[in-house]
């Protein structure tokens, strides 16, 4: 029997982002290109019959999250409402708000500030906080506890340590204390700072998202006193695991926006929700990635810029945050020691093209010498224009797989436009025990791998043309992040549910 590892290389096939996913029933549906048209003057053409021009509130934690509801926020504006985008400037100083302004100037409707000054930090309130979302960890088994040692060393110095010992942290798991460590909130007056701005803005709806992560920035005091001012208030989620790796939803919205069910049942299980209060949209985040693109360049010129041989395979490692692994250079000289280690003389030629994640960029230093790796972009940019996801595509599309180790969200791009995906579940990488990365471990979405013998075998097939994933890839899809269909985008539905929601508010 011949060894995976001694089959001929083919050259990657020209591929094509899907023109249609089949669904449910079988049918392939044809997707429809989402590009939003600028914001027209006057009520735009497919406004629902709720909308007579809201003005909505949102509040997200930092301008480098502004791309998850980047294509959410111009439906609202092109929709006829005046959107107020608001994000916390302490938590935003890798970022220029200028730039969004600029970037989004064809959409009339959207306004960018920066919140006021709400911090809590070091208050009595923010520690309960934090504490809270800790103890959200200790109660979920199913979950890694790499998580939960995590947030603990975000707590202060003086609870990181008491939450070491056993009687703490078996008292902290009894509903007793979990209750009254909630009254805090509870009785907590909301910021005046939040009240006095929301009141200027005089919004119909405030949302605010994440809400849930640590440190409890600007968009937790503007949801709060949202509340408090009877204002209707929703919260978007901003990822996949943004109620299962994240903390606890310390005020509970009036409707919580999901990608899809299982977001949904998380939802309830895991934040206290409401089935009723919560509405599935799809994943906005990821809806750039359903307009059909091109390369913008061949791949004789793509190779020539960045000093890649066309003729050689290339693969494309997507790099993952600071806190989602420990030693990512590690993972990086694994790969290049598996490829160079190949019995298959083109398998050892093969070239690492590494897209580096925004907040672990200085990591790449290291690893950049490494032989025929590339670091693309070499430099730090912020993921929102239209340039930056175009080399990003022209990456994918230039190589026969991709590889991570724990950068899920990027995955999910590739995924969406037909790339099969290497996962590497190395000691150092917790992430295949998250609960998150189990949808994709059960659905058998990647190729996954543990020694650099099955890394090579996974290589060999993939260059051979052999894609084991590919139905699976697309059921993923449809299910987690186009729950609602292909031919409208899941930005569109999420400001329709929006109007909606601020409709129906102001009727009762």
């Amino acid at each position: 029997m011949t060894s995976l590892s001694s089959r001929q290389f083919t050259p990657p096939l020209q591929f094509r982002p899907p023109q249609s996913v089949p669904s449910d029933t079988g049918e392939h549906i044809v997707l429809e290109s989402n590009v939003l048209p600028p914001a027209p003057s006057g009520r735009h053409k497919n406004q629902s019959k709720f909308s007579a021009g809201f003005t909505i509130l949102f509040v997200i934690r930092s301008c480098g999250e502004f791309s998850v509801f980047q294509s959410a926020i111009r439906a609202m504006a092109d929709r006829g409402n005046r959107v107020h985008v608001l994000f916390d400037r302490g938590l935003s100083k890798k970022y220029s708000i200028e730039d969004l302004r600029k970037g989004e100037s064809a959409s009339s409707g959207i306004l960018f500030d920066w919140a006021r000054d709400v911090s809590r930090r070091g208050t009595f309130l923010f520690h309960v906080r934090e504490i809270l979302s800790y103890r959200r960890y200790l109660l979920m088994p199913e979950q890694e506890q790499f998580y939960a040692e995590r947030w603990r060393r975000y707590l202060h110095p003086f609870l990181q340590k008491c939450v070491l010992w056993l009687p703490v942290r078996f008292l902290l798991r009894t509903g007793v204390v979990g209750a009254c460590l909630r009254l805090f909130e509870r009785f907590a007056s909301a910021h005046p700072n939040a009240i006095l701005h929301i009141q200027e803005i005089h919004p119909d709806v405030v949302l605010a998202s994440p809400t849930n992560m640590r440190y409890s920035s600007a968009e937790l005091e503007y949801l709060k006193a949202a509340r408090d001012m009877k204002i209707p208030n929703a919260i978007p989620v901003l990822s996949w695991d943004n109620l299962t790796n994240k903390g606890v939803f310390h005020i509970i919205p009036d409707r919580l926006f999901v990608w899809n069910e299982t977001q949904r049942d998380e939802a309830v299980m895991y934040q206290g929700m409401a089935r009723e209060d919560i509405r599935v949209t799809g994943a906005p985040y990821f809806d750039e990635w359903f307009v059909p693109r091109s390369p913008s360049l061949e791949r004789k010129n793509f190779c020539a810029m960045y000093k890649l041989r066309a003729e050689d395979p290339i693969l494309l490692y997507l790099g993952s945050s600071v806190a989602a692994t420990i030693d990512e250079a590690g993972l990086i000289e694994w790969i290049r020691y598996a490829l160079d280690n190949a019995s298959n003389p083109h398998i050892r030629k093969t070239q690492v093209i590494i897209r580096p994640h925004p907040t672990h960029f200085s990591m790449y230093e290291r690893v950049s010498g490494l032989r025929d790796v590339r670091v693309i972009p070499a430099f730090n940019i912020l993921p929102v224009a239209i340039k930056n996801l175009q080399l990003f595509y022209d990456c994918l599309f230039h190589s026969c797989a991709v590889v991570e180790g724990a950068n899920t969200s990027a995955v999910i791009g590739a995924i969406i436009i037909g790339r099969p995906v290497i996962s590497i579940l190395a000691k150092q990488n917790r992430q295949e025990h998250a609960i998150h990365f189990q949808q994709l471990m059960e659905g058998r979405v990647l190729e996954f791998v543990r020694s650099p013998a099955e890394f090579v075998d996974a290589v060999c097939l993939l260059a051979s043309g052999v894609d084991r994933t590919e139905g699976n890839r697309k059921r993923y899809v449809r299910r987690f992040i186009r729950p609602r269909g292909f031919t409208v985008p899941a930005g569109e539905i999420l400001s329709r549910e929006i109007e909606e929601f601020a409709a129906h508010s102001a009727r009762i």
